[in-house]
């Protein structure tokens, strides 16, 4: 029985937190909000005025033309800022994509319309518009993390596996552009889904984090290992001061990782129960060791975390008025800043090469006209503003940022709840 709502890495907040990363059947997982405990702030932190450096990020993928759409066509009354582009060749949500070096996106596994955790792979070309079929992984799955690496492969790790819809995957496996086939590598040391992986500036690869099992109270982990892809192992380092899932974890500027939010763990007189998390910690590969930082205004999952060019990470997520909020990472402190247009979870950010933040996709209110919606988040003024809407409106899908400056949305439910095959093209140079 295939899933019912959204992509794995976000669970859907309150009841259904972790169910969607189970089937239909499966028992949802108790949620209590959490109140958030003053922590004190973490020792400064240089914070340059760009992102990350260089070092720590693969080569730039090579510079693509204006990508050509394919032949379906734009409806009539279709905004321009949205084109519709090629299908993929399978409809599927909760899926992962990559920007590879060559400027293409592969896309890997999700849920399917018959069929959960695909082992499908494909890739989208930004110059014809059009997506083919590539070599198939060696284990279904979705709620994976798939991550480029600095010698242009890409890492898939984790997830829910065609093996066991109740249990994660402990495999990861790699993919080779050149011949468009997957080899399987080190197993982890922990199984897990709804993990985050982060690229280091040495090239090792941070794993943390994650859901240890399926429904109930989920098993959130606070197990972190890295990836070495010079040996094809995984070596375990500290364990997060907090066991999370359903996380975020933001490369800063000066090499560190800052965890945020995510499914944690409260205990009762009863039993663990899960809560959404406001505590946050940062991981300094230097000394291999975590160490905690400012919390939140607020409990967080499902949301995400974009770093801006002043090296400050904007936080968004569901709250009373749809809020967001500022963590500057120079003084370890967070200040709220302006309300989203609407209220939202499960969606994506995506900083654009204007220094705005486009944001699309799902939204409490659960109707298409609110799936379809956007908005950009504008630094300078700390303000919001709503463009126009994607043609389709959908969650679990993908959002990736293309070498020509547009942005490709892809797959994902509609509103029906079904895998959908569809992308489309946002051009920031059109918006109104």
């Amino acid at each position: 029985m295939r899933l019912s709502h959204v992509r794995l890495v976000t669970p859907i907040i309150v009841a259904t937190l972790v169910a969607a990363a189970c089937t239909s059947a499966a028992s949802p997982i108790p949620v209590v909000p959490s109140t958030p405990t003053a922590t004190p702030p973490a020792a400064a932190t240089p914070s340059p005025a760009s992102p990350p450096p260089a070092t720590t990020a693969p080569p730039t993928p090579a510079a693509i033309s204006s990508p050509t759409p394919s032949a379906t066509a734009v409806p009539t009354g279709a905004a321009l800022t949205w084109i519709i582009t090629g299908n993929m060749v399978t409809p599927r949500d909760s899926h992962a994509a990559t920007l590879l070096l060559d400027g293409s996106v592969l896309v890997t596994g999700g849920d399917g319309v018959k069929t959960s955790n695909l082992a499908k792979a494909e890739l989208y070309d930004p110059n014809s518009g059009s997506w083919t079929a590539t070599g198939k992984l060696t284990e279904g799955r979705r709620g994976h993390t798939a991550t480029l690496l600095s010698d242009g492969t890409v890492l898939v790790a984790g997830g829910w596996s065609d093996r066991s819809d109740l249990v994660p995957s402990a495999t990861a496996e790699l993919y080779d552009p050149s011949t468009g086939k997957w080899v399987a590598t080190a197993r982890m040391a922990a199984a897990r889904a709804g993990h985050t992986a982060t690229l280091l500036a040495d090239g090792t690869v941070l794993l943390a984090g994650g859901l240890s099992y399926c429904c109930g109270n989920g098993g959130p982990l606070d197990v972190a290992e890295l990836f070495d892809p010079r040996t094809g192992s995984w070596t375990k380092t500290a364990s997060m001061l907090k066991v999370r899932g359903d996380h975020t974890a933001t490369l800063l500027p000066n090499g560190t990782v800052l965890v945020i939010g995510g499914i944690g763990r409260k205990t009762d007189d009863v039993a663990p129960i899960n809560t959404t998390l406001a505590a946050a910690e940062i991981y300094d590969p230097a000394t291999k060791a975590w160490t905690a930082t400012r919390h939140l205004n607020e409990g967080r999952a499902g949301h995400t975390a974009t770093l801006l060019n002043d090296g400050s990470v904007l936080v968004t997520r569901m709250g009373s008025q749809g809020s967001a909020e500022l963590f500057d990472a120079s003084t370890g402190s967070t200040a709220a800043t302006g309300n989203m247009d609407l209220i939202r979870f499960n969606h994506d950010a995506t900083l654009l090469p204007d220094r705005t933040v486009l944001v699309v996709g799902n939204s409490s209110e659960d109707d298409d006209a609110s799936r379809r919606s956007a908005e950009l988040y504008h630094p300078r003024s700390g303000r919001w503003t709503r463009i126009e809407s994607m043609n389709i409106g959908r969650d679990g899908h993908t959002v990736t940022l293309l070498a020509n400056g547009t942005v490709l949305v892809a797959g994902g439910n509609d509103e029906s709840g079904r895998p959908v095959a569809a992308a489309e093209l946002y051009d920031p140079g059109t918006s109104s």
